[in-house]
């Protein structure tokens, strides 16, 4: 088996129907299995992914969060390669092709993914150049006009024609051959949701392993996009950002980090009070509070 391909299920069953016909329309010249791991939805059977050919269910007993689902998946599978694909995705041309040709002919690399088009299909997230830290949080706060002072348009999306090398692929499309998932043993258990392909990657480039973007390769992903505040998401994120911080960086580095993105928050606050920005007021000032609700669990 070439390729095993891991698709996450949590109440998305017409997503995730539409995801595998994609992969069955566009994806030829290798062999593939697709594994679908249900993380105990509420509200989804799956029962129409019975019996469909080249399609296995594992149902999982808890909501496992992303990672450790995508962990239960790969224990199934018996591909060269791994690829983690998201049910809010489709297949614009024989992407998973692609990238298992790119990383078949480059040892050195450790995990590649695609160029991601929004569902008007425009750029949109596909990795990162610059690992999370306080200079990359610090670019954020500033529209990240400093990456693109440095990397121009290919901040998050490879205008380049040509593989990229990136500091992380974004979870919705990562393939990774099965040595190198082995060697830096998957997903960490420590994480929920957010973060965690970030984390694995970081160990993978640790190991000696590039991440590259691969454009000829080519998937829209129908992420809702919206401005307005779910507190419960935001606390994952954050939730997220933390454990990721501390396994990454020193206690020293991370009690820097938080006087620094405190101080950012309160003079986004401050701005935008000034000049009565009302949602971005309340946006900053809600996001500064659980900020600091997640920053005293890990003094």
């Amino acid at each position: 088996m070439d390729v095993s391909i891991v698709i996450v299920n949590y109440n998305t069953s017409r997503l995730i129907v539409n995801c595998i016909d994609s992969i069955k329309e566009k994806t030829h010249s290798l062999t593939y299995e697709i594994i679908v791991v249900d993380n105990h939805s509420p509200n989804d059977t799956l029962d129409n992914l019975v019996g469909i050919d080249g399609v296995r269910l594992i149902r999982a007993e808890e909501n496992l969060g992303f990672g450790r689902a995508n962990n239960l998946g790969a224990n199934y599978a018996s591909g060269k390669y791994f690829f983690f694909l998201n049910p809010d995705t489709l297949l614009v041309n024989n992407a998973i092709e692609v990238l298992f040709s790119f990383l078949g002919s480059h040892d050195d690399v450790g995990a590649c993914g695609g160029n991601l088009l929004d569902f008007d299909s425009k750029p949109t997230h596909s990795f990162r150049r610059k690992m999370p830290s306080i200079s990359n949080e610090i670019d954020m706060y500033f529209h990240n006009i400093f990456s693109r002072i440095i990397y121009g348009r290919n901040t998050q999306f490879n205008y380049t024609g040509l593989p990229l090398k990136v500091a992380y692929i974004t979870g919705a499309d990562l393939m990774i051959p099965r040595f190198v998932w082995d060697k830096v043993g998957g997903f960490s258990d420590d994480f929920f949701m957010y973060y965690e392909e970030t984390e694995l990657q970081f160990r993978i480039k640790k190991a000696g392993y590039k991440i590259v973007s691969v454009p000829d390769a080519e998937i829209t992903h129908l992420e809702g996009k919206s401005f307005d505040i779910n507190e419960a998401r935001e606390k994952r994120i954050l939730n997220g950002r933390f454990v990721f911080f501390h396994k990454a960086y020193s206690n020293t580095y991370n009690r820097f980090s938080n006087l620094i993105n405190l101080f950012l928050y309160r003079m986004a606050i401050v701005y935008c009070r000034i000049f009565g920005k009302k949602v971005r007021y309340e946006k900053y000032s809600v996001r500064r509070a659980l900020y600091q609700e997640e920053m005293k669990k890990w003094e």
